[in-house]
């Protein structure tokens, strides 16, 4: 992150609103001194003074990270590099990203209508025909495979259908997640978000434990399930199908 972009851009966002510095810190609870030194990138806010600051100004925390406006599209491409600056060197304003990002994500279930029938066909099974993916949705929203819970989701960010999610019952406490995005939508965040929404049903519907084999070779997958705090023994499983897997958990 620019501390001196983010400084004048809070400066610009300041004078737009025709606050000055006092208003601005009698506001937060804070010196002039503070504000001062944010404005000319010699510091950043606090963690815990961001979200305050934000509402005050009218941005976004994602605005403030990247220190500048940002519309819809370049706001995901922003988010992602914000997250990885971020990172484990401010926990606290990574969870603000997060929660923020969150927000604009959506997870619903397919409807068998002509829009979603045709994003399936082109993204995830086009050798399908009209008449199955029809099919397919329906046996999807009716929760059950062989007798135990699970359901599909679309990823749906900015109205646009961006991947699957799915969850499956193995045990009344455990559950498994699968993310796939599709073709042009990955490393855009997407997929840590989703996955941080599907942690939250999951908790909602009572299990205990998410438990997740990952083919060894999915690099991208490998990385998002330490980034969303997984834990595993690095040790090489071979699964049913004779494929090299990594064994993910996290608690619940």
């Amino acid at each position: 992150m620019e501390q001196i972009k983010i400084g004048q851009f809070l400066k610009a966002i300041r004078i737009e609103k025709k606050f000055t510095q006092r208003r601005v810190a009698e506001s937060l609870g804070i010196s002039e001194k503070t504000v001062s030194k944010w404005e000319t990138g010699s510091g950043l806010p606090e963690v815990g003074l961001m979200l305050p600051l934000c509402n005050l100004l009218g941005i976004s925390v994602n605005e403030l990270l990247s220190g500048e406006r940002l519309d819809e599209t370049r706001y995901y491409q922003k988010a992602e590099q914000n997250l990885i600056a971020v990172g484990a060197k401010m926990k606290e304003a990574e969870k603000l990203l997060i929660s923020e990002y969150m927000e604009k994500c959506l997870l619903r279930n397919f409807i068998p209508n002509s829009e979603d029938i045709g994003t399936l066909q082109k993204f995830y099974c086009p050798n399908m025909s009209i008449r199955a993916i029809d099919k397919m949705i329906g046996d999807w929203n009716s929760l059950d495979y062989h007798g135990k819970y699970f359901e599909m989701f679309a990823i749906v960010q900015d109205e646009k259908v961006v991947g699957t999610l799915s969850l499956y019952e193995h045990s009344k406490s455990v559950v498994s997640v699968g993310i796939e995005l599709f073709l042009g939508c990955c490393r855009k965040g997407y997929g840590t978000i989703a996955m941080n929404k599907a942690l939250e049903i999951c908790r909602e519907k009572g299990y205990k434990i998410v438990y997740q084999q990952i083919r060894a070779d999915n690099i991208a997958s490998i990385k998002l399930h330490h980034k969303v705090e997984f834990e595993t023994d690095n040790y090489i499983y071979k699964n049913q199908k004779g494929d090299d897997v990594i064994l993910f958990f996290k608690a619940l």
